[in-house]
């Protein structure tokens, strides 16, 4: 499926995607043509094809229309999405994708389908060259920074912090590094307060910051840890190397704490995450409507499902060197007092509804139920 989405649709976005940009005119396709290769190439990753097979169906995305020229992306657990359309815009088309697959639809695909309705929306964009281009711009950036420092922090701590692009003489390069440690977390956890996130709107020029305000927080984000695992200076030291089948048990283990991170992310909200939702939004000329409180998923196990699999990459490595080590400890702290700060937000933003689901679902360790303990019980 991904091989075909690559060959058949997204190689010709690109060649149109190029054109637009230098394109002259202002066609519709031209106008749309900045926003449909990110965007299609957003879809592949995250969207799919068949959901013939799955149960529970909920009828909650759809289209209508309020007047000639508006339209409404009832997408599930957000509020409407408003947006004018102009005559160009393929109305029956955006119709046709948003509710194709709305009769076969479970929760877990919830997330999936509320990006695809989002992208959409972005793909059939009205037109306005600096605006299409500044979205394009920020979307490209984002998520090619943050596809290369992914790659980086997977690799890096693979090898236990023990090969990396830093080259700062000994002993200043414990100072680098522990500067490298603490800039993402101050950061990241600043950024999130008030004043954090007027800054945040801020750092784009003219109307589009507060839009583009979770792109560029992910733009941040992306380049912090890049430079994080990029930057960093080897201290040549390497305690220990799993071998034969302890590599690959460790190996697997690694694997899965990845997945799970990938898995609670997406939970938690794919566009957001990824940063795609401020770019795709202001490309739609819409505002950005956010994922309501994560409580599907791997949300309905623990609460806190982000942190524990970011802190299990840090200790399921097949490398352990001084480095691993410092990072482990310093970013596991972070993994235990950055979601305090969260739930605060959580309960002043949700009142007694985060309260319920704090009082019903473990902080980080998932909760035997009580069938099951008696089930074990009489085993």
């Amino acid at each position: 499926m991904i091989v075909r989405a690559w060959s058949q649709v997204i190689i010709p976005e690109f060649c149109v995607f190029c054109a637009s940009l230098w394109g002259e005119g202002q066609e519709p396709l031209k106008a749309v043509g900045a926003l449909r290769f990110p965007a299609i190439v957003l879809i592949s990753i995250v969207g799919h094809e068949n959901t013939g097979s799955l149960r529970s169906p909920v009828p909650n995305v759809g289209i209508g229309a309020a007047g000639e020229h508006m339209m409404i992306l009832r997408v599930p657990n957000c509020r409407a999405l408003e947006t004018e359309l102009h005559p160009f815009s393929r109305r029956s088309e955006s119709h046709e994708l948003l509710t194709s697959h709305a009769s076969s639809m479970t929760p877990a695909f919830l997330q999936t389908e509320r990006l695809q309705a989002l992208a959409h929306a972005a793909l059939n964009a009205p037109p306005g060259r600096r605006r299409l281009l500044l979205s394009a711009g920020m979307g490209i950036i984002c998520h090619a920074l943050f596809t290369m420092a992914v790659l980086s922090m997977i690799t890096a701590m693979f090898f236990g912090m023990s090969r990396s692009l830093g080259a700062v003489p000994w002993p200043f390069a414990i100072v680098t590094n522990a500067l490298l440690i603490l800039q993402f977390p101050l950061a990241h956890s600043w950024f999130l307060t008030r004043r954090g996130g007027q800054t945040l709107t801020r750092l784009i020029p003219g109307p589009n910051g507060t839009t583009l305000a979770t792109t560029t927080y992910a733009i941040i984000a992306s380049a912090q840890l890049l430079a994080l695992f990029a930057l960093w200076t080897p201290s040549g030291v390497i305690w220990w190397e799993a071998e034969g089948v302890v590599f690959w048990i460790i190996c697997t283990a690694y694997a899965s704490a990845w997945l799970m991170l990938i898995k609670a992310s997406f939970d938690a909200g794919a566009e957001v995450q990824l940063g795609a939702l401020g770019w795709m939004s202001l490309a739609a000329k819409v505002k950005p409507v956010f994922p309501d409180m994560p409580t599907t998923g791997l949300f309905r196990v623990i609460r806190q499902p982000i942190y524990v699999a970011f802190a299990l990459t840090l200790w399921t490595v097949p490398v352990w060197t001084p480095d691993q080590l410092a990072l482990a400890l310093s970013f596991t702290a972070y993994c235990l007092l950055a979601p305090l700060l969260k739930e605060r937000r959580f309960t002043s933003r949700y009142g007694h509804r985060f309260i319920r689901y704090r009082e019903q679902v473990p902080y980080a360790i998932p909760r035997v139920r009580k069938g099951q303990r008696d089930k074990e019980h009489n085993a």
